[in-house]
């Protein structure tokens, strides 16, 4: 029995147990393909994504290969290719204000440390408050955001600036310093880039495949050619017109813990400086890590369950480990799983020939990166951003949900005029805004009933359930209802009830009883049996025998009831007093026969 509870175990965190349980020589050769096509997608890309954050294509590349490899081992979803992307160098730089990379080392195995404890803590349901309208704002902003900040590189002005506001400053204020052919070679590249992501839309004309292989290389293919043309401009006249990418060292990285000091000048930090410099950072990058891998997995799943958990322990394997080899962080990207996904990937067993790929090229063309042209990186990047931006969700959200409309175009703007930290946060805080408004202003409809002898009541129906916040608009509601109908009985419908806290408990204990002394009735319809529980238990709550009812012909028999009570009851009473000359014996045939005939609730009264 213990070694079977342990085969689980294994199988449940070791998920390449599974995929190779079940894998045959169909699935080895189609993962090949897929593996070798987006590790041939990954290389420049890596190197770019690195560029972004201010390093070495190194560190772009260690982040890749070890991430490929880790993800193999632990990954669930096998569309899912884990590098270095965007998102991630861009909030990289930002927390580490362009200081040393030992810097952005230590972010990475902070970030891993944090994504480790959210899956131990099994936090994944965190990512569920951030809605898309904040995800499509954030997402948009950093792509503007990286966009402006390639330009530079693409017009050769070297200059340091932050924000999007003074790269745009700084490039007018450098336009004299414009490099003619950097960017004549950057508009090259951008125009051949999209040219062949046009090309990959229309395959009818030419041979499916040689155009699809074509077009998903489109990145190394231009990479490649600029570093064969800058080469032959050094062969040939010993001069090269581009600026290019700074020295690799050469030979694969060694394994050594992530710096835990570091010195940057004349300055040293230590640990604590560290985190101090990173500040929110060591949290907001991990929860977007975490949010970009899980929302790719949804689009990839078709439907089946997401391991949340463990893909937050396979991402965080992949940012410890990558911290140790010398990498940035990383996590899955969109661009590649994609291309993973249309070259017909069976397992994340693929992850290991795209990670064996880019170990190749690491150890043996790390001398020749550095003839890469900094304006062909900055093309790369500008290629893969600019359709980042979510420009087709505003039309939607416009016509469906104003208020998501305004929340993504607040994280949109906050994002770029204070720093993708303080937009996303106030993102994030205007959508919790927006569900405690929810929450405390339900819904509430209301219609009119009438029943025997033209007595009516007001039934009000809520769209949720009934929290603390919302009582105080319940109640005025009621109170604005009998005045305004005339009506003495209110009945609350709790079909759609989803919840009801201790507190509302109370407050709808005391409102009952405040209209039960003015006068009137507050029942309840369909009652849920869980909220019947939290009335009875209630501290000093005094409800009414009948208050809770199953049905509308039930609440209408009982009102009907209550109305022939009274009207009994008044006749007791006038029969009673001595204007009215009757028999005894009367008052107590009524007693008698027609209050028990009240209490008799098989008696269908019209």
């Amino acid at each position: 029995m213990s070694s079977r509870k342990g085969t689980i175990f294994l199988s449940k965190h070791l998920p390449v147990i599974r995929w190779l349980q079940s894998y045959t020589k169909m699935k080895f050769v189609s993962d090949i393909i897929a593996g070798v096509t987006v590790g041939v997608t990954m290389i420049p890309q890596s190197i770019a994504y690195a560029a972004l954050a201010g390093l070495t294509p190194q560190y772009g590349l260690n982040s890749a290969f070890i991430g490929c490899f880790v993800y193999a081992i632990f990954g669930t979803i096998k569309e899912v290719s884990i590098g270095p992307t965007s998102l991630m160098a861009i909030l990289a730089t930002t927390y580490t204000n362009n200081l040393s990379p030992d810097f952005i080392i230590f972010f990475t195995f902070l970030s891993g440390c944090v994504e480790l404890l959210m899956g131990l803590l099994k936090l994944g349901f965190l990512v569920d408050f951030v809605p898309v309208p904040v995800i499509g704002g954030f997402v948009s902003a950093v792509a503007i955001i990286v966009f402006v900040s390639q330009l530079k590189d693409m017009m050769g002005i070297k200059f340091k600036s932050s924000g999007v506001i003074h790269n745009i400053v700084s490039l007018m204020k450098n336009y004299d310093k414009i490099r003619f052919y950097d960017l004549a070679l950057g508009i090259f590249c951008v125009v051949i880039l999209l040219f062949l992501r046009v090309r990959e839309k229309n395959k009818k004309s030419f041979l499916k495949s040689t155009v699809w292989f074509i077009s998903i290389s489109r990145n190394a293919i231009v990479v490649l050619f600029c570093m064969s043309l800058t080469a032959l401009l050094q062969y040939h006249f010993n001069s090269i017109p581009f600026t290019l990418t700074d020295s690799v060292v050469s030979g694969l990285p060694v394994f050594k813990m992530p710096p835990v000091y570091s010195q940057v000048g004349n300055v040293t930090y230590t640990f604590t400086d560290m985190i101090k410099t990173i500040g929110p950072g060591m949290f907001i990058l991990p929860l977007i890590a975490v949010l970009e891998n899980i929302a790719m997995a949804k689009v990839f799943s078709k439907g089946k369950t997401i391991e949340v958990t463990q893909e937050m322990f396979a991402l965080s394997f992949c940012n410890i480990l990558g911290s140790c080899f010398g990498g940035m962080p990383a996590c899955g990207a969109l661009s590649r799983s994609a291309v993973s996904n249309a070259s017909g990937v069976q397992s994340p067993i693929a992850s290991l020939y795209s990670g064996t790929i880019v170990l190749l090229a690491v150890s043996f063309l790390s001398p020749y990166f550095c003839l890469i042209p900094r304006a062909t990186l900055a093309a790369v990047l500008i290629c893969a951003i600019i359709f980042l931006i979510e420009w087709e969700i505003l039309i939607p959200l416009w016509k469906t949900s104003k208020k998501d409309f305004i929340i993504m175009l607040v994280t949109y703007f906050l994002c770029i005029i204070l720093g993708v930290e303080i937009g996303l946060l106030s993102g994030i805080m205007l959508s919790l805004l927006h569900l405690i408004y929810l929450w405390a202003y339900p819904k509430i409809t209301s219609e009119v009933c009438v029943v025997c002898n033209g007595q009516k009541y007001v039934l009000l129906h809520l769209d949720k359930g009934l929290y603390f916040p919302s009582l105080g608009r319940l109640r005025n509601t009621i109170l604005e209802l009998r005045l305004k109908e005339q009506v003495n009985i209110v009945v609350i419908d709790c079909t759609y009830f989803s919840g009801m806290d201790f507190t509302a408990t109370k407050e709808l204990c005391l409102l009952i009883a405040e209209v039960n002394e003015d006068g009137g009735r507050l029942l309840l319809l369909n009652a849920n049996p869980q909220f019947i529980k939290l009335f009875n238990t209630a501290e000093h709550c005094k409800m009414p025998l009948d208050y809770s009812f199953s049905s509308k012909d039930e609440i209408e028999v009982s009102i009907c009831k209550e109305e022939v009570r009274e009207t009994a009851q008044l006749v007791v009473e006038i029969l009673k007093s001595d204007d009215c000359k009757v028999h005894s014996s009367d008052v107590k045939t009524i007693n008698r026969e027609v209050f028990p005939l009240l209490e008799n609730d098989s008696v269908k009264l019209k």
